[in-house]
């Protein structure tokens, strides 16, 4: 981590830790009804306020059915808080609707009572320094975190600890650990329908944005087993609402 002075103000180069979480069939409620509704997809947003409160916020994209099962899933206190771990988390978890449209829905959520469990953000903050931020994504069995730190000295200890407390049913997979690369990415991804973005995440992936490309549009739809005019549709309707949204938000 680089760190320099301005003034009074303090500047860090902030660290990101990305792993992913793979759940089988039966071990999450919530990740089964993702699994079965493979066009939506969720951002989500969560941070310790102390060390037994979080809050998150929460956004899911996806067809009218899905949200018809995946939102009462997401609101309800007795799914519990998402623990990793064997142990449930017997926390306290209260929640708002802010946004409720025919194909997307946001949900702010606040936890207390975190201390004891083993969850992905409140594990965090007994490593990582208060304030640290974690996004993640849900698509099908995944959950794709990645952490944002301003020290990343005990990553290493967060990473044993999660591979430590998780019960069978659940993967982990190290991504990476990098400078983050958040600047307006967050708002950006969320808006698109989970099936573009998830086309527009794997062609960057394979390289196929990459000069000369690394793969063709012909071998990336085999990867991904689309119909070639299918995996072109929803790029260029990715790559075009980006550009909609990039020339609407320059000055």
């Amino acid at each position: 981590m680089r760190a320099f002075f301005v003034g009074r103000s303090y500047y860090r180069t902030m660290r990101e830790f990305a792993f992913t979480l793979q759940f089988d069939a039966g071990e999450d409620p919530l990740t089964d009804c993702f699994a079965t509704h493979e066009d939506a997809s969720s951002q989500a947003l969560v941070c310790a306020l102390s060390d037994d409160r979080l809050w998150g916020l929460e956004q899911v994209s996806g067809p009218v059915d899905a949200l018809g099962d995946i939102k009462p899933l997401l609101l309800d206190p007795a799914r519990g808080f998402e623990s990793i771990s064997e142990t449930p988390c017997e926390a306290t978890w209260s929640h708002d609707l802010l946004d409720d449209r025919r194909n997307q829905c946001t949900v702010y959520s606040l936890v207390e009572g975190t201390e004891r469990c083993h969850t992905v953000p409140s594990l965090a903050n007994r490593y990582l320094p208060l304030g640290t931020l974690c996004r993640v994504r849900r698509h099908g069995r995944c959950q794709h975190w990645r952490v944002l730190t301003s020290n990343e000295r005990r990553v290493g200890l967060l990473f044993e600890t999660l591979h430590e407390k998780l019960r069978a049913g659940v993967t982990f997979r190290f991504d990476h650990l990098m400078d983050a690369t958040w600047a307006g990415e967050i708002l950006l991804s969320a808006t698109l329908p989970a099936n573009q973005q998830a086309a527009l995440e794997s062609a960057i992936e394979h390289g196929y944005y990459e000069t000369p490309r690394d793969v063709t549009l012909d071998e990336l739809a085999a990867t991904l087993g689309l119909p070639r005019s299918t995996l072109s549709y929803r790029l260029r309707k990715a790559e075009a609402r980006l550009a909609k949204e990039y020339a609407d938000n320059t000055p």
